[in-house]
């Protein structure tokens, strides 16, 4: 085995290596993104939740609201026939 052999074997074998490091590497790096999308994805879903339910509470007022406004302008109409005839 002649000098320009060894040097290919161990050239080759560097390169190997290399592969099967930035391999290793690529994919902890891959898991550990896809670990902290699925972490940031589960919060953005819980404050969407909590959004949803803050609106559906909203439209739970709204209504209540709407029904309240609605009894003040029965009661202010009574109130204005019993007001007319308390003057006469």
């Amino acid at each position: 085995m002649d000098i320009s052999t060894v040097i290919a074997i161990i050239t080759t074998i560097i390169a190997l290596v290399g592969m099967v490091l930035g391999i290793a590497s690529w994919l902890s790096t891959r898991d550990s993104k896809t670990d902290k999308d699925a972490e940031w994805k589960g919060s953005v879903n819980a404050k969407l939740d909590t959004i949803i339910s803050l609106n559906a509470e909203v439209s739970s007022a709204k209504n209540k609201l709407q029904d309240h406004e609605t009894r003040i302008c029965i009661l202010e109409k009574e109130n204005e026939k019993r007001s007319w005839f308390i003057w006469i």
